[in-house]
């Protein structure tokens, strides 16, 4: 009897070893399948949230697509604005140009304008040549050189250096009003001092004046003749 109780003994020890071991692997499956179940539900939250965050960028980006083609939309048609302004202002300055040219150039009559200089010089036969832009009581008379402005005297004609042009008015006295509005001058390197007798020449001088030329009186020898030069 007792050899039978040992081995039954043995039995019910290994059916509780058992036991204890099932036991144990099922507690350690069931952690592991609630670990599974935590980290089943944190990926699913992280895939939610990442879906979220996918889907917040995907607006963000049609957003910042849809104000980068209004911006673009906007520059074309300013543009095109600026463009059709250029052309509009070109077109005015066209049409004022012509208009400018159409009118003709007046003088206020009651404009006085600043007198440079003045004199009734005499002039000698292949003698002095004198400066209109100078300022000097004889129009600094002296040398025989031409040059831009000058005049001398050839016993004939008054000789002019470059850049003068002059103009015999129709009608009227050359004074700055007459002289500036004037139009119709030609270069000139010399009148015949016969056609100076009337004070109805202007001249236009390479410096931008104008002055008005009169003779007096003339012979082969010398000429008297007046220049008025104004500013």
């Amino acid at each position: 009897m007792s050899g039978m109780d040992s081995r039954n003994e043995v039995k019910s020890r290994r059916i509780d070893l058992q036991r204890i071991r099932f036991d144990r692997t099922t507690a350690v499956i069931g952690a592991f399948g609630a670990v599974f179940a935590i980290a089943t539900g944190v990926l699913g939250f992280m895939t939610a949230s990442l879906e979220r965050d996918n889907a917040s960028l995907t607006s963000d980006r049609a957003a910042l697509i849809s104000a980068k083609e209004e911006l673009e939309f906007q520059l074309v048609t300013a543009n095109a604005e600026v463009a059709a302004r250029d052309e509009t202002v070109s077109s005015l300055r066209a049409e004022n140009q012509v208009l400018r040219a159409a009118a003709p150039y007046t003088v206020d009559p009651d404009d006085v304008h600043p007198l440079r200089a003045t004199a009734a010089i005499t002039l000698a036969r292949n003698g002095d040549t004198i400066d209109l832009n100078s300022v000097m009581p004889n129009f600094g008379a002296g040398g025989t050189m031409a040059w831009s402005d000058s005049v001398r005297y050839d016993g004939d004609e008054l000789r002019f250096g470059y850049g003068v042009s002059s103009l015999t008015l129709p009608s009227g006295i050359a004074k700055y009003e007459t002289c500036a509005a004037a139009t119709g001058y030609a270069s000139s390197s010399s009148i015949e001092v016969h056609l100076l007798k009337e004070p109805a020449v202007c001249l236009r001088l390479q410096s931008g004046r104008f002055a008005a030329v009169q003779v007096t009186r003339f012979d082969e020898a010398s000429v008297d003749v007046t220049f008025t030069v104004w500013e």
